[in-house]
């Protein structure tokens, strides 16, 4: 059985339709949604998760970051999310040993998980010549 990782950013792309620049600044995201912003990252999510195969685990990041979605969290809910949340997260996914790690966020979102993975694969090497 594949087994998937999932992170969501549940604030990645508020603010794109308003022009606002990335939701890493809590007032303006805030600003975002009480003039009507959607969250776009779940509803992605949402739709790549559909396209799944039968028989696929997923193991998600706790609460918003995924298992509110789909999956058995692998960390807790956290009380509000953060770039160190998602960190936290994909760091246990790749630890739980998923074939595949999907996220749903944006360039931050991606940046996060492109040096989590870059620091496991520098770890699996070093392990792999030791």
């Amino acid at each position: 059985m594949s087994t998937l990782g999932l992170i969501v950013n549940p604030l990645a792309g508020v603010g794109g339709r308003l022009a606002l620049k990335g939701s890493d600044d809590r007032d303006l995201v805030g600003a975002a949604l009480a003039a009507g912003a959607e969250r776009p990252a779940p509803a992605r999510a949402r739709a790549a998760l559909a396209a799944l195969p039968n028989g696929v685990e997923i193991l998600a990041g706790g609460g918003p970051l995924g298992a509110d979605l789909a999956g058995r969290a692998v960390t807790a809910p956290p009380p509000e999310t953060s770039a160190s949340d998602t960190r936290e997260a994909a760091r246990a996914l790749v630890a739980a040993g998923v074939d595949l790690l999907l996220f749903a966020g944006g360039d931050g979102t991606a940046t996060d998980m492109n040096r989590v993975n870059l620091a496991a694969l520098r770890a699996l090497r070093a392990l792999s010549t030791e």
